[in-house]
C-alpha cells in the first residue's frame, strides 16, 4: 500500500507490506513413474491444491471497500449488491426500498 511521509523528507515512501493474512488450504499429488526397456523412463504427476487468504491485520481507518482492504477480506473475492428480484408493477417501485443513491428512474422490469 501507498504510504505517506512528512513532505519535510523531500521524496515519496516506497510501498508497504501493512497487511497480515492468514492462509489456509491444501495440496494432494498423485506421481506414477515408470520404465519401458532400458533406454526410456517416463513420470506423470496429477496435483490439485486450493487456498484461501484472509486479512488479519489492516489498517483502514474509514472502513472505505474502494481500491484497498480491510480485514476479514478474502484475497480475490468478488462482491456485488445483492438483489431482491425484478419490479414486476410501478406499485412495487413506489414502495420499494429507496434507491436513489444507484441510479433514478425505475420502473417495472428494472432489478430491485
Amino acid at each position: 500500500m501507498n504510504v505517506a511521509y512528512p513532505d519535510l523528507l523531500g521524496t515519496n515512501a516506497p510501498k508497504e507490506n501493512a497487511a497480515d493474512l492468514r492462509t489456509k488450504g491444501w495440496e494432494a499429488s498423485v506421481t506414477w513413474k515408470d520404465s519401458k526397456g532400458k533406454n526410456f523412463s517416463y513420470d506423470v504427476t496429477i496435483a490439485l491444491a486450493d487456498a484461501t487468504a484472509t486479512i488479519t491485520k489492516f489498517t483502514n481507518p474509514t472502513g472505505a471497500i474502494n481500491n484497498t482492504f480491510r480485514v476479514g477480506q478474502k484475497l480475490g473475492e468478488i462482491w456485488g449488491f445483492e438483489t431482491v428480484g425484478i419490479f414486476q408493477t410501478a406499485d412495487a417501485v413506489s414502495s420499494a426500498a429507496n434507491q436513489s443513491r444507484l441510479g433514478n428512474n425505475w420502473r417495472a422490469g428494472d432489478i430491485q
